[in-house]
């Protein structure tokens, strides 16, 4: 089950929240009050030396804490999908943009052959 080190008031690990609520996604919750220093501690420190939240473990020792700045946006990386062969690229939002969900087809890499008519 994941664990997510979140702050009540903050509206990143708000998103965070509503996107698991939202895929139906089980975690535990851990109270990190930042404007107390509960994410300057040293143990918090190792466990992500940004001192930020949100911060999800989604295994033992195995922690999701960059900003969501550094991926693609939605449609930069339905263009990427589309250059890496794949058809019919589209995307979902969910929770704002926050979550998106993308799908395509995979194109057979061997032709099927066309029945001939009878």
């Amino acid at each position: 089950m994941y664990t997510l080190y979140s702050m009540q008031r903050s509206g990143n690990s708000y998103k965070v929240r509503l996107a698991l609520a939202r895929l139906g996604v089980p975690y535990n919750l851990v109270e990190v009050d930042v404007l107390k220093g509960e994410s300057r501690t040293p143990e918090f420190l190792a466990i992500n030396p940004n001192g930020q939240v949100p911060l999800l473990e989604v295994a033992p020792y195995r922690y999701l804490a960059e900003s969501m700045r550094h991926w693609h946006n939605q449609r930069t990386l339905a263009e990427l999908i589309a250059k890496a062969g794949w058809r019919d690229v589209e995307w979902l939002n969910l929770t704002f943009g926050v979550v998106a969900l993308h799908r395509a087809t995979k194109p057979l890499t061997t032709p099927v052959p066309k029945p001939e008519p009878s």
